[in-house]
């Protein structure tokens, strides 16, 4: 039966380089997929676009000068979504990066689609509302008139289709915007296997395997429950995945490299980010995964089958980046003896300054570092005396001006607050970029691919 073995590059901004070098020089692939953008990363890329036309991107530079030459070297195809929120720019570096090294005749292709900003993106905003398209928030409902006026950008999820295209098109490198994680493993399979765009228990699988590929170490023993059983970790190899024709497919590495493949890996990976395993929906087939099977087919070779697929969703979610205040925090420790209580008499001296001073804030969190700053209310007191705690300040205000004096004030305890502060830091106040979730029609969306061979 037909395969094709597919690699994992990254699944974070920024991730390993050498582990992806390994899978392109010894993993025997046909393609290298990158995954750079998340739910956080986008609302960041859209501001530097906003800020500035041609910047927008996540890891472009680093993917061009040093994963694109090996790529090409190895005849290793390369699909990555480091356009981030300005694939057009990211693309004309890629570009600029190949004829630079001289990597003639290669086909490198630029997928964009409904990203904008500025005038630009309210303009769009604008159509959408004249066609009555609700613009409501996806998960709490709200109307959009609430940011009206804070708006800077928007960008659509993409799918498979487009990198199929770029695919079909002889394109060996692909730059693509905000796609879903998903899609660039996806394509490749599509494109190789000629699954039709309505073979929902296919694509079911395809989607599925980029699911499990697309967060590079976590599959392979990194971020693992049981991270005491993995071997090798500072040489962690990344994902390769074996897709076969009828959908089924063997998770494993590259023979030697660090880490792990089991069971429990694959099965910790398949439940990030599912919420409901019978509709796990994205631009491509909603799939389900409540009959799926991993076996362990032998060391680090784990498979799986039993994916169906049901038709994609009739919308697209597109995301909306608008202002929504400053943020920004600082560090202070406390030392033995009574070194919570110090923590604590900081805090209240904190509070009451910040009254005085009349800080407008929508929050100010204060955590113990060393006692509840991850598990919040949860956390029992400490039974024993603490050798050191650290004093965590986050301010989030509709001002930068407040956030800069809660900063300096945290300074002035140095000299009157509790004895013995130390090690005082702090985070320089940064403009916040929200996420306005929100459904619009699949008709209503364009994409454009631009194929640029190298001379």
């Amino acid at each position: 039966m037909k395969s094709i073995r597919l690699g994992s590059g990254s699944g974070m901004w920024p991730d390993r380089l050498d582990a992806a070098i390994e899978i392109i020089e010894k993993g025997n692939v046909g393609y290298i997929s990158f995954d750079t953008m998340a739910e956080m990363t986008l609302p960041g890329m859209q501001k530097l676009r906003f800020d500035d036309p041609e910047k927008g991107y996540t890891d472009i530079r680093r993917t061009a000068n040093d994963i694109m030459p090996v790529c090409v070297m190895n005849k290793v195809g390369l699909i990555s979504n480091c356009g981030g929120a300005n694939p057009v720019s990211a693309g004309k570096i890629a570009i600029d990066v190949a004829n630079r090294l001289g990597l003639h005749g290669t086909r490198i292709a630029t997928v964009s689609g409904d990203d904008t900003t500025g005038e630009k993106c309210l303009a769009r905003i604008k159509e959408l509302k004249a066609k009555g398209i609700s613009l409501d928030h996806l998960d709490t409902g709200e109307k959009l008139e609430s940011i009206e006026g804070r708006i800077i950008a928007m960008s659509v999820y993409l799918g498979a289709e487009p990198i199929v295209e770029a695919l079909e098109q002889g394109a060996q490198i692909v730059i693509t915007g905000r796609h879903t994680d998903s899609a660039m493993w996806l394509a490749p399979a599509c494109y190789e296997f000629g699954w039709a765009l309505t073979d929902w228990d296919r694509l079911a699988a395809g989607v599925i395997v980029g699911h499990l590929a697309e967060c590079s170490g976590h599959i392979t023993g990194g971020n693992f429950s049981f991270w005491q059983e993995v071997p090798d970790p500072a040489h962690l190899g990344f994902p390769i995945v074996e897709v076969y024709e009828n959908g089924e497919a063997i998770i494993s590495k590259v023979e030697g490299s660090g880490g792990l493949v089991s069971e429990a890996t694959c099965k910790e990976q398949l439940l990030y980010e599912l919420h409901d395993p019978a509709y796990y929906v994205t631009p491509d087939v909603v799939a389900d995964v409540t009959g799926l099977r991993f076996e362990q087919v032998g060391e680090d070779r784990v498979k799986l089958r039993g994916i169906k697929g049901k038709p994609r969703p009739a919308t697209l979610k597109a995301c909306i980046g608008y202002r929504d205040g400053y943020v920004g925090q600082a560090f202070a420790f406390y030392a033995w003896p009574n070194a919570l209580a110090k923590a604590r008499r900081a805090e209240e001296i904190l509070r009451g300054r910040f009254q005085m001073m009349g800080i407008e804030a929508y929050e100010i969190r204060f955590d113990y570092i060393g006692v509840n700053s991850l598990h919040g209310s949860l956390s029992p007191e400490p039974e024993v005396e603490l050798n050191e705690v650290g004093l965590r300040v986050a301010v989030k205000s509709p001002e930068e001006s407040n956030v800069i004096k809660v900063i300096r004030d945290i300074y002035a305890l140095d000299l009157s607050g509790p004895a013995a502060q130390t090690g005082v830091f702090h985070l320089p106040p940064r403009e916040m970029i929200a996420m306005w979730p929100m459904l619009i029609p699949r008709e209503e969306v364009q994409h454009e691919v631009v194929v640029t061979e190298i001379p």
